[in-house]
């Protein structure tokens, strides 16, 4: 009647079978999926078209549907295919109460496995593209650190060191001027006075692409240097206390939430 209409429109393999997995009804989905007619199946087991593996897996799960009288449901892979199904198995009883048979509807998501499959492997590789752009990321702020360390070292070193050298060629021709010779005077104290501020201002581009100081002497050295020459060209007043930083950067690490600290 409706039932049997039900079992055979829907898109679903049902099946039912009974203590011993014997069939005792199938729709027709079922058996066009193993390729079977009704006289070719009646009288069979389950068994005799699934594997060995298979058929106790499935045993095993009637057994307990009889033993507890609870229904069950499971994700199952057909070793014929390889396709996915979700499986629901409910239990059927007689009129005096006992478990009789064990309905099974086998809905196929070999589809939404593959989709999830597909999701999940789609996200690996923005996991993977997002940590090779860290470390590229990472790559790039080595290289451009090590080249701020080379300019800042070429600056202090070569060009320093010419201007230095500069100042003091001016200065030992300042001291062999003779009285009278006050043009000359004044242009080589222009001229040492330029220099001179080219070397502060060579010093200062320097030690702002990186501190030599940090490699040398450490963090707490470069600091200290740092603050003196804010102090010595501004009006500010710096209390620098080093022993401060490692009880900041304890607290910090402790606090979860904190993100910035004073630095002290």
């Amino acid at each position: 009647g409706k039932y049997r209409t039900l079992v055979e429109s829907t898109t679903d393999s049902i099946y039912v079978v009974d203590e011993d997995c014997n069939y005792m009804l199938m729709n027709e989905k079922y058996l066009s999926r193993h390729g079977l007619t009704k006289d070719e199946i009646k009288g069979k087991t389950y068994g005799e078209f699934h594997s060995k593996k298979e058929t106790k897996d499935f045993a095993k799960k009637i057994k307990e549907i009889f033993e507890t009288g609870k229904s069950l449901s499971y994700e199952y892979r057909s070793q014929s295919d390889g396709r996915y199904f979700f499986r629901t198995l409910s239990y059927a009883e007689e009129l005096d109460g006992k478990i009789a048979s064990v309905t099974v509807i086998s809905k196929d998501i070999t589809d939404l496995k593959q989709a999830e499959a597909a999701l999940r492997f789609s996200n690996e590789d923005l996991q993977k593209a997002h940590n090779q752009r860290k470390i590229l990321s990472k790559r790039l702020i080595d290289r451009l650190e090590k080249d701020r360390q080379q300019t800042a070292m070429e600056l202090h070193d070569h060009i320093g060191q010419t201007l230095i050298s500069l100042k003091m060629s001016l200065e030992i021709a300042h001291g062999k001027l003779t009285p009278g010779q006050t043009e000359v005077e004044e242009q080589l104290t222009t001229a040492k006075e330029r220099a001179l501020q080219a070397l502060k201002d060579v010093k200062k581009i320097s030690l702002g692409l990186r501190p030599s100081t940090i490699d040398t002497l450490g963090l707490v050295p470069s600091l200290r240097e740092l603050f003196n020459e804010i102090q010595k060209q501004t009006d500010i007043e710096i209390n620098f206390f080093s022993r401060m930083i490692p009880k900041q950067i304890e607290n910090a690490r402790k606090s979860h939430s904190a993100r910035r600290w004073p630095q002290h």
